[in-house]
């Protein structure tokens, strides 16, 4: 009992000083970004933060930002500046769903942007793209507003999409993996 109380005591008293180490910074568009809302955050295997906002995609290294937005009338770029979602799948490749409806995968090595090439399958009405997330085994799954949940496939691209959840009424609007592979929703409806 006694030494329960005195791992009891040391924690409770190591607590204060592991809580004084935290250390917050805020960013704004002062700082480099492109806007001040951010509606999707990833770290992604080399550390770079990618943020999603209504006005561009922003990488930070830490110290700078940089910042990607569409270019009129420039091809392999990105389709649209309000940036919803954003997932790294398994050759680190950075998924960019968009506001438009449209998917976009940047190649960070070579800096290029290619179109999702089954999108017309999965989103012929453009809905907005809610959430992108890769689980362990390197799938890929998109939510569409209104549009339900998708497998996309892996890495290799090879797999044709096909639609999840397909219950009567059910609308997934968020979505989590665990490490052991398996899939959470969360939504309305049915």
């Amino acid at each position: 009992m006694r030494r329960c109380f005195l791992l009891l005591l040391a924690s409770c008293l190591l607590l204060p000083a592991a809580r004084a180490q935290l250390r917050f910074e805020s960013f704004s568009v002062e700082k480099g970004m492109s806007a001040g809302t951010v509606l999707d955050l990833l770290q992604t295997h080399d550390g770079f933060m990618w943020i999603a906002t209504a006005d561009g995609l922003n990488r930070f290294d830490g110290v700078n930002f940089s910042v990607y937005r569409k270019r009129p009338g420039e091809s392999g770029g990105l389709p649209d500046n309000y940036i919803t979602a954003l997932a790294e799948d398994a050759v680190h490749r950075l998924w960019i769903g968009c506001n438009d409806g449209s998917i976009t995968i940047l190649d960070p090595r070579r800096n290029t942007f290619t179109p999702y090439a089954r999108q017309a399958a999965i989103n012929p009405n453009k809905l907005p793209v809610l959430s992108l997330q890769t689980d362990s085994r390197g799938a890929l799954i998109c939510i569409l507003q209104q549009g339900g949940a998708w497998l996309l496939g892996g890495a290799d691209d090879k797999q044709a999409p096909r639609r999840l959840l397909q219950e009567d009424g059910f609308e997934p609007v968020c979505m989590a993996t665990g490490d052991d592979g398996r899939w959470g929703f969360g939504g309305g409806g049915g």
